[in-house]
C-alpha cells in the first residue's frame, strides 16, 4: 500500500485461483495505488503539454477521452484490467484537472448565479443516483462510473456559495465525517473483509451497524494518535 502498488498486485492476482476481493482485507488500497500514480504521471504529461506549447485545456479533455475510451474497450476484453489498470482510470482524475483547467482564471461572486446552483444540485442528484443505482453486478467503471464522478465536479465547481454547499456539506456532522474520512476508508474495509473471512457471508444489519461504529472509532484514533502528531511534530 505505501509503494502505491496495490492495484497492479491486485491486477496479476487475478485469475482462476484469486481469492474473492470481498475477504482481503486490503483490497480497498487499489484507489490509493492509482490516485498516486496518477499524480506522479500527470505533472510530467503537463510538463510535455507546456514544453510543445499545446493548450492545456484541449490537451486534457482529449486525454480524458482517450482513458475513457481505453476503459470501455477494456471492459469489453479484460473487466479486471478495466478496474485495476491506472490507464483505464486516469480519465475520472483527468476530469479533476479539466475543472481546474478551467477554473483556473476565474472566481467565484459573493452569491452563486441560478447556474451554479443549479449545477450543484444536479451534481448531488447524480452522486445519490449511483449510490442507489449500482450494485455488485454493474459493469465499473465505464458509463456507470460518470455519474459520480461528473456529478463531485459539478459540485466543486460551481462553488462554496450553492445551497448544496451551504445548507448540507457545511453541516457539522458532515464535516466532521470529511475529517475522519480518509482514515475511515482505510479502516473500514478490513473490518468487513475479516468478518466475511472468519464467518463467511455479509454480516447482519445490526452487526453492520457495530462495524461502522468500530471503524469510526479507530479512525478517531487514527486521526488524533497518528495524523495529528505527524503533521505537528517538527521532526
Amino acid at each position: 500500500g505505501a509503494s502505491f502498488i496495490s492495484n497492479i498486485i491486485l491486477w496479476q492476482e487475478s485469475g482462476y485461483f484469486d481469492t474473492s476481493s470481498a475477504v482481503k482485507p486490503l483490497t480497498h488500497l487499489w484507489s490509493l495505488g492509482i490516485e498516486e500514480q496518477f499524480y506522479i504521471v500527470w505533472p510530467l504529461l503537463l510538463w510535455v503539454i507546456f514544453k510543445l506549447r499545446l493548450p492545456v485545456l484541449v490537451s486534457t479533455v482529449v486525454l480524458t477521452a482517450v482513458s475513457f475510451g481505453l476503459g470501455l474497450h477494456a471492459l469489453e476484453h479484460d473487466v479486471v484490467g478495466a478496474y485495476y489498470s491506472p490507464i483505464n482510470r486516469f480519465w475520472e482524475l483527468l476530469i479533476g484537472a479539466i475543472l481546474a483547467a478551467v477554473m483556473l482564471k476565474r472566481t467565484y461572486g459573493d452569491k452563486a448565479n441560478k447556474w451554479q446552483q443549479a449545477g450543484s444540485i444536479v451534481g448531488l442528484i447524480l452522486i445519490v443516483f449511483t449510490m442507489f443505482s449500482l450494485d455488485g453486478q454493474s459493469s465499473f467503471p465505464g458509463w456507470n462510473a460518470l455519474a459520480p464522478t461528473v456529478g463531485a465536479a459539478l459540485m466543486i465547481g460551481c462553488g462554496p456559495k450553492t445551497l448544496t454547499a451551504r445548507r448540507i456539506f457545511s453541516l457539522r456532522a458532515i464535516v466532521w465525517v470529511g475529517l475522519i474520512s480518509f482514515p475511515l476508508y482505510l479502516w473500514h474495509w478490513p473490518i468487513f473483509a475479516l468478518h466475511r473471512y472468519l464467518f463467511g457471508g455479509s454480516p447482519c444489519p445490526v452487526l453492520s451497524v457495530v462495524y461502522v461504529l468500530l471503524a469510526v472509532l479507530l479512525s478517531l484514533a487514527s486521526l488524533h494518535f497518528v495524523e495529528k502528531p505527524f503533521r505537528q511534530k517538527r521532526w
